[in-house]
């Protein structure tokens, strides 16, 4: 028996700014659902591409923010949704 299931892998040329990677990967994943995707791969470091002295101030808790969102947007479209990576805070 052959299944078929449409996957998309998203592109997307992150920059320093979180908030704007993150509306436009909800963009991307919005279009390839639309689009039939089922499976929707993000890519590494999504949410954020910048000077490293930043890692730290952009990092999130997980679950967080982010992957709150993510994990709202993926139930909504009925998507498996794999986010890529993202810094995270480590414990104290």
């Amino acid at each position: 028996m052959t299944r078929e299931a449409r996957v998309a892998a998203v592109q997307l040329a992150s920059g320093p700014e979180p908030e704007e990677n993150v509306e436009r990967a909800i963009a991307l994943v919005r279009r390839a659902a639309n689009e039939g995707a089922r499976y929707v791969q993000l890519p590494e470091y999504f949410n954020y591409r910048g000077p490293t002295s930043r890692y730290h101030s952009v990092a999130e808790t997980v679950p967080g923010a982010t992957t709150k969102q993510l994990g709202a947007l993926a139930q909504e479209l009925g998507v498996t949704l794999h986010v890529g990576s993202l810094f995270e805070q480590a414990p104290a």
